[in-house]
């Protein structure tokens, strides 16, 4: 647990630095769900958004390709992008969606205040994430934790909803991350041909962008539409 909240802490710490380096001159959409959420707020106009989705997939695809080019090939000698890109179990859907719209509505605060210094703002967005992140985290250990496990006698029988490591909030992060393999469940050592699947799905980019919409709305309800 206290792992999950550093990790959490240090994610939301590098969103930050990310708005004060480059908010000024792209807004930091960094976050396709966040680019969508802004324009269900009004606050972005409609022709943009396939451009910042463009940027925001095109920049995940190049992390992954520079993170395998660190480790010899070894990231996508098995990585498989689109086997689970139809994957959607609804409480996995739920995670995402109660996570990300927690985030939104931290971050239309954080972005609305123009009172706020822009580092003020920024941090206010960095631990808006945070705070997500420990919601949607909490939601999914009490979704693994309901998973009978007792009928499960082989490996590969093992659910979807387990091998998820944690929620992305993020469908460009979801693209890197992988699901659990099978040896992380047997505890023996992976070997060179096992599959790493992709998180990006539909539980994911939908989850993101339905969560997104509702909680920069939601703001917008109780903020009376002032900002």
């Amino acid at each position: 647990l206290a792992f999950k909240e550093t990790a959490a802490l240090y994610v939301g710490l590098t969103l930050s630095l990310l708005v004060v380096a480059v908010g000024a001159t792209s807004g930091a959409h960094v976050n396709p769900a966040v680019t969508f959420g802004l324009w269900a707020m009004r606050k972005l106009k409609l022709v943009l958004v396939p451009f910042y989705w463009a940027a925001q997939l095109l920049g995940a695809l190049l992390a992954l390709v520079v993170t395998n080019w660190m480790t010899s090939g070894a990231t996508l000698a098995n990585f498989s992008l689109f086997d689970h890109v139809s994957q959607m179990n609804w409480a996995l859907f739920g995670v995402e969606l109660v996570g990300m719209a927690v985030f939104m509505f931290g971050l239309a605060a954080a972005v609305s205040r123009v009172d706020l210094s822009a580092g003020t703002r920024a941090l206010g967005v960095g631990f808006s994430l945070m705070v997500g992140l420990l919601v949607s985290g909490s939601l999914l250990a009490n979704v693994q934790a309901s998973v009978d496990t007792s009928k499960i006698t082989d490996v590969k029988d093992v659910p979807h909803v387990l091998r998820v490591k944690g929620a992305a909030l993020n469908p460009a992060v979801a693209v890197a991350a992988t699901e659990s393999t099978d040896s992380s469940f047997t505890g023996t050592r992976g070997n060179s041909t096992e599959k790493l699947y992709s998180r990006f799905g539909l539980e994911v980019v939908l989850g993101t962008l339905v969560g997104a919409a509702l909680g920069g709305n939601l703001y917008l309800l109780v903020a009376g539409r002032r900002n």
